[in-house]
């Protein structure tokens, strides 16, 4: 009467108890099937079958636990079910993740994929129930996420560990308010705040991309020693001038605090033109001298110049090109010798710029107003002149944001997520500068040729000189030509900057299979050759419309047609002119009729189609082409 299979438990099975798949959820695994508890009796505790529900096969076997002994027997009911060995496979990878989340750092895709590789056969796939899965557990080891700054100083002194380095030290320094409203967290490298007492530069910028969402930027000041940068200092702030000076006076005091009797002798401090990094790192650093970054410098003079339209003149116009590249190139000389290499700029491409165009030509007076009134009105040539310095660039700084941001691997982390990245980057530098303190003296960058030979005095030849052959220190623009800027420095004849001519455009034009194509366009007052009617045409080599590389031999048209390039289209696509007008070309006509005979020639190729059936194969193996559905009319 009752046909379904029975599978029988063990009478005396090892039972394991192992985490559900859902949150605070218990599973008891035999060797072969999944139970859960139902209910405690005096001496014993029941586990029924987990497929008992009748919607889930109304299975009735059960186990029984011995409260006293803890051993498990058989409770006389058998499996209507097979063994369930996969499904088991199934809960131990999970919850295998969830095991792993609790220490790695790692992202859940990536701690899913790495325990995946253990279970072999296991049908799981990453979905967004195993993603929170997982983040569940790495946040259970987790403080709660603060939403204020004073919220996360009060976790930060809850919970010890997150407040000290990997090596030992305070890392955590407190915060600090401002009198606009803002407020900033502050973490202090303890083994790299003595080292800014050794070095001369310091290098400060900021970054966006993986901070908390309550945070505006991470503002850090760099050791610059050894040809590399050590950050020593990261600020959880805002980019305002209050704060950046509270945030500096803090770093200050703490390095007060700690060694009072070791001066500090920071001469230059180089950022980005930011005016409130600058004013406060000069007031923070007495004595020292504010530079700003060569790129960053060259980088507005580019996107002054694209506002003001002269992004398709740096293309193709070469006066302007090489404007827009010495104003860029002049960060490079002295700050006494801007002026004048300003100057020389402006009077050495006077004439060139009377055959640009009137609107290049004021295109280009304002920039050089708003370089005049900008860069040396305002900002001033001490500023950004970058002559002499070891780095003319903070990309180291940059360099290391772009690695910093890549070990986040996402935007906005969580904030425990992200201190413990700080802290892995700043225990990663520490050990570099360590280990470069130990090989020896600091890096010195050797010195250009033309430093040496810019040191002395000056004349505008040598002015003209550096500049010219500093137009290949910078690309600002990718996509601009490539040019030999040191052939024209070499060569005083190329010297005046011949202007380029703009592209023609033309359409992107395609061919047909068998179709010749001449190389260059036919000069209507030379004399045409006309190849007899049955003569074969020339072999074409290339690729036809859907057809491979190959010889093609092309017949004449049966009316004794010359093919002619259109005009405009570069010699690529080719048109036919019946014999009588090509024999009107050859034989000399009275000049009266020239213009006569180029207005018939230029109305017969316009009236010609740009398309054409495709030609068909003959008897003898040539191409023959369909009669024309237009006839050419000649006047």
């Amino acid at each position: 009467m009752d046909n379904i299979d029975r599978f029988e438990e063990d009478d005396h099975p090892e039972v394991e108890e192992v985490r559900a798949t859902r949150s605070n959820g218990i599973r008891y695994n035999s060797q072969r099937f999944i139970y859960h508890y139902q209910k405690s009796t005096l001496h014993d505790e029941v586990y029924i079958c987990k497929n008992q529900k009748k919607s889930k096969g109304n299975c009735n076997a059960r186990l029984r636990k011995d409260i006293g002994s803890g051993e498990f027997r058989k409770d006389g009911h058998a499996h209507n079910h097979p063994p369930e060995l996969e499904q088991q496979r199934h809960v131990a990878l999970i919850n295998a993740c969830a095991k792993e989340a609790l220490t790695s750092r790692d992202f859940p895709r990536e701690i899913f994929d790495r325990i995946r590789r253990d279970y072999p056969g296991v049908a799981v796939a990453y979905n967004d129930a195993m993603r929170q899965r997982i983040q569940r557990a790495k946040r259970s080891m987790q403080p709660r996420i603060p939403r204020t700054v004073d919220e996360a100083v009060e976790l930060l002194m809850q919970h010890p560990q997150y407040k000290e380095a990997f090596e030992g030290g305070n890392f955590f320094e407190g915060h600090v308010h401002s009198s606009d409203g803002g407020e900033a967290l502050i973490f202090i490298s303890p083994k790299l705040l003595p080292e800014i007492s050794n070095t001369t530069e310091l290098q400060a910028d900021g970054t966006f991309n993986t901070l908390p969402v309550h945070f505006k930027q991470l503002f850090t000041l760099h050791i610059s020693r050894f040809g590399q940068v050590y950050p020593f200092a990261f600020a959880m702030t805002r980019k305002t001038r209050e704060l950046y000076d509270a945030v500096l006076d803090k770093i200050l005091s703490v390095y007060e605090e700690l060694y009072p009797d070791i001066y500090l002798n920071v001469e230059k401090i180089m950022s980005d033109f930011e005016k409130a990094i600058q004013h406060s790192c000069k007031q923070a650093f007495m004595g020292s001298e504010c530079v700003g970054c060569w790129f960053h410098y060259g980088q507005a003079i580019w996107r002054k110049a694209k506002k003001f339209g002269l992004q398709c003149a740096y293309r193709s116009r070469s006066t302007v090109r090489h404007i827009i590249k010495e104003l860029t190139a002049l960060a490079l000389l002295p700050a006494d010798d801007i002026l004048r290499g300003f100057q020389n700029i402006k009077v050495y491409y006077r004439t060139a710029l009377l055959s640009e165009s009137p609107e290049i030509q004021a295109a280009v007076k304002r920039l050089t107003d708003y370089f005049y009134n900008y860069w040396i009105d305002e900002v001033r040539p001490e500023r950004f002149s970058v002559f002499g310095l070891p780095n003319r660039t903070n990309n180291l700084v940059e360099a290391w944001h772009r690695w910093f941001n890549k070990r986040c691997r996402g935007s906005h982390l969580n904030f425990w997520d992200f201190l413990h990245a700080i802290k892995i980057a700043e225990n990663s530098k520490m050990r570099d500068y360590e280990a470069e303190k130990i090989l020896g003296d600091d890096h010195q960058r050797r010195k250009t040729p033309y430093q040496p030979y810019m040191s002395g005095y000056r004349t505008q030849e040598d002015l003209r000189k550096f500049l010219m052959a500093a137009r290949s220190f910078m690309e600002s623009d990718l996509n601009a030509p490539v040019e030999d800027e040191q052939e024209e420095v070499n060569n005083d004849d190329n010297h005046p900057d011949e202007p380029m001519q703009p592209p023609v455009p033309a359409r992107r034009q395609r061919f047909l299979a068998g179709t010749p194509r001449p190389v260059e366009p036919i000069d209507l007052a030379e004399p045409v050759d006309i190849v007899p009617p049955g003569v074969p045409g020339p072999v074409l080599r290339g690729r036809g419309r859907g057809r491979g590389h190959g010889g093609r031999r092309a017949a004449m048209p049966a009316n004794n047609a010359v093919q002619l390039p259109r005009p405009g289209s570069r010699g690529r696509r080719a048109v036919i002119l019946p014999a009588i007008a090509v024999a009107v070309i050859e034989d000399p006509v009275p000049a009266a009729h020239e213009q006569v005979v180029s207005t018939q020639l230029e109305s017969s190729v316009r009236n010609q189609r740009l398309r054409r059936r495709p030609a068909t194969l003959s008897p003898n193996g040539d191409y023959v082409f369909p009669p024309q559905s237009r006839r050419t009319r000649l006047g």
